[in-house]
């Protein structure tokens, strides 16, 4: 039942499609003028044809052109913000430059100052020590021993 249905719709289809076009007359044959005639129609067709393609040909360079310079204005726009960017971040004008360097400079150099400084000043510190226990031995009374009664000491004397 299906089967005959479908059939029957796509039959009725088919007769409207071909009852829908119409067909273009032909020019009245004669004997005589038969292949002019065809020769003739034969070369419209294709001048038609030739004129068909000819405009779906420009409509789609149109479109490929149009493709292309929307391409290239959107890629510019892209590349032209990305190198703006990257100069903005990374980019920096010759007095900016000038000022970083000698800024980092001076870090460096206050920092190597400051070492050498820190080991100077304990060198320094070591030998004010050292000085100060030198002079409070200078300062400090000596105590003689002598071995018996006699108290003559002129070896000691002479040994100072």
């Amino acid at each position: 039942m299906r089967v005959s249905l479908c059939s029957v719709l796509l039959l009725l289809t088919f007769i409207a499609d071909a009852s829908a076009q119409t067909s273009t007359p032909s020019p009245q044959l004669t004997p005589d003028n038969a292949g002019d005639v065809s020769l003739r129609q034969y070369r419209e067709i294709l001048e038609h044809e030739r004129q068909l393609m000819e405009q779906q040909s420009e409509k789609y360079y149109g479109r490929i052109d149009s493709l292309i310079n929307r391409s290239l204005w959107v890629f510019g726009t892209i590349g032209g913000l990305a190198l703006a960017l990257f100069i903005w971040q990374y980019g920096r004008t010759k007095t900016e430059m000038k000022t970083l360097v000698r800024e980092q400079f001076k870090e460096q150099v206050v920092s190597l100052i400051d070492e050498e400084m820190s080991t100077l000043r304990n060198k320094v510190e070591t030998l004010n020590r050292e000085v100060k226990d030198l002079q409070s031995a200078n300062e400090q009374p000596i105590t003689w021993v002598f071995s018996g009664t006699d108290v003559t000491a002129p070896h000691e004397r002479e040994a100072f």
